[in-house]
């Protein structure tokens, strides 16, 4: 995430936000400023502002961060991808769709409009209401929940707290584990910005929360140090399957933050990290419910490549998957 463009503004007299930004910033056209404030990059004391029409307060100084963000290349992907197609379920109470890599899964920092929330919205998929539950990174693929009633959400989240929701991730890493199973555990702290790595800490300290993953050694390549992984985390920490696998020695394929030291001889389209299942509970239908979403394409061509046995093995596998 580049660093915002900080400006003080302040006009003797009323006037419109996208004039005054003008003025502080002739370098910037007034029509190049109004896109920003209108998809969400621009910041007023710390408010994110979208209508370029705002009128500010005479006499008053305003602290202004501007991401000179253009978001074209996740409109590039987005325009590619068919939206009805992605659905997994859908409900009165509840949307999962099966998340591509690249697509932000909520508004961010930098923009409101260039996100999954958006596209779906756009493709009159998903309503201007929508209660965010949880998210996946920009490169994750797979399941993603989104509560359309705040009672699913209040629901999703007490179950979230009570550790009832089971998720099941798969990654392709570099690496070979050194056990069949394994767990890591211990105390996280967020990271502090886009490209900034999530802390870890053995004990708890101000600031950390409690995380724990569990994992599973599926596949190794015989020919590249490339394993596939099966990853059931416990609890759901921005980051946490990534820095667990870090501390494990076995960074996820894709993974820019995580991975250190040399690189093996296989290119990867984006984050090999896909939610392959989520299972909880429907306060409305009464019943569990357990979401799937399936391999990506590059995903399955690429494991065909490093796994021989590919096809039979994770057949398999998804039926033992709990």
């Amino acid at each position: 995430m580049e660093k915002p463009l900080k400006v003080t503004i302040q006009s003797p007299n009323p006037e419109r936000l996208d004039k005054a930004l003008h003025k502080a910033l002739p370098h910037l056209s007034r029509r190049h400023l109004r896109r920003l404030i209108e998809q969400g990059s621009v910041y007023l004391n710390n408010k994110r502002v979208r209508k370029q029409s705002k009128m500010l307060i005479p006499s008053q100084a305003y602290t202004v961060q501007i991401y000179d963000y253009d978001g074209s290349d996740i409109d590039a992907l987005a325009r590619e991808v068919c939206w009805e197609d992605r659905i997994l379920y859908r409900d009165d109470h509840l949307l999962a769709i099966n998340k591509p890599a690249g697509i932000p899964s909520a508004p961010t920092r930098e923009s409101a409009v260039h996100n999954l929330y958006a596209y779906l919205k756009k493709a009159g998929i998903l309503d201007t209401i929508y209660f965010p539950f949880h998210r996946l990174d920009k490169g994750t693929t797979g399941v993603l929940l989104i509560p359309l009633s705040r009672l699913m959400t209040r629901e999703l989240n007490r179950q979230m707290q009570q550790n009832r929701i089971q998720k099941v991730y798969f990654a392709l890493v570099e690496g070979v584990p050194e056990k069949a199973t394994w767990t890591i555990e211990g105390y996280m702290a967020p990271p502090r910005g886009l490209q900034q790595p999530a802390k870890f800490s053995r004990t708890q300290q101000p600031g950390y929360l409690y995380a724990r993953t569990e994992f599973v050694a599926e596949q190794t390549s015989p020919n590249h140090p490339v394993s596939l992984v099966r990853i059931l985390p416990q609890t759901g920490r921005t980051h946490q399957i990534r820095l667990h696998l870090q501390i494990s020695r076995l960074p996820v394929l894709g993974d820019t933050i995580y991975r250190s030291g040399a690189s093996p001889r296989i290119t990867v389209p984006h984050l090999m990290l896909h939610c392959f299942e989520m299972q909880f509970y429907h306060p409305l239908l009464r019943k569990t419910l357990s979401i799937c979403a399936p391999l990506p394409a590059e995903w399955v061509h690429l494991s065909r490549l490093l796994f021989p046995d590919f096809d039979d093995r994770f057949s398999r596998l998804q039926t033992s998957t709990p």
